[in-house]
């Protein structure tokens, strides 16, 4: 790809999609953060939210932070 054929729209795009990758990381970084500081969650509940962020990461996200704010 030359910088000729790569349009403002499109660096736009890549802008706003670099930003929301970048805020979707600082999003699970600061679930795995609130996880491990918890001492009232048992460590295979911890697991068990780690695993299904892993495998399912935005429905677990949404739903860790609708259970446990």
């Amino acid at each position: 790809m030359l910088i000729a054929d790569f349009s403002f729209g499109e660096a736009l795009l890549t802008v706003i999609w670099i930003f929301l990758f970048v805020a979707w990381i600082m999003v699970l970084f600061t679930i795995v953060g609130d996880l491990f500081r918890d001492h009232q969650l048992s460590g295979w509940a911890k697991a068990i939210w780690i695993l299904f962020l892993i495998f399912i990461p935005f429905l677990t996200a949404l739903i860790y932070l609708i259970v446990r704010g």
